[in-house]
């Protein structure tokens, strides 16, 4: 796989909740005391809207990803979630995937 995307942040937990790439969330905790939510998505086609080595548009919310097999996917910020004042280490989905719970470096 080959992931372009404007999204800069260290990771330092990731939790996914799906049964099907099609259903399939994606919670990152970051070091920035944030917690991004992602869904993915087929894109239908498979140009790329960048060049190998262009930098993704920095105000996109919107990840490409290309798989070895030619397919086209993106994957999308659903929701930013803030409220912890240090870095989040720790998330897990409910088993019905309407709930995240994280913990975080809080002091």
């Amino acid at each position: 796989f080959e992931v372009r995307c404007p999204e800069r942040c260290l990771l330092y937990s990731m939790r996914l909740w799906g049964n099907e790439f099609q259903s399939l969330h994606i919670a990152s905790g970051t070091i920035f005391n944030e917690i991004v939510v992602w869904r993915f998505a087929y894109k239908h086609g498979t140009q790329s809207s960048t060049r190998t080595g262009e930098v993704p548009d920095m105000l996109s919310n919107v990840a490409e990803i290309h798989s070895i097999d030619g397919h086209c996917y993106e994957a999308h910020i659903v929701s930013r979630l803030a409220g912890h004042h240090g870095s989040i280490f720790c998330l897990s989905w409910s088993s019905d995937g309407s709930k995240l719970v994280s913990t975080s470096d809080d002091r």
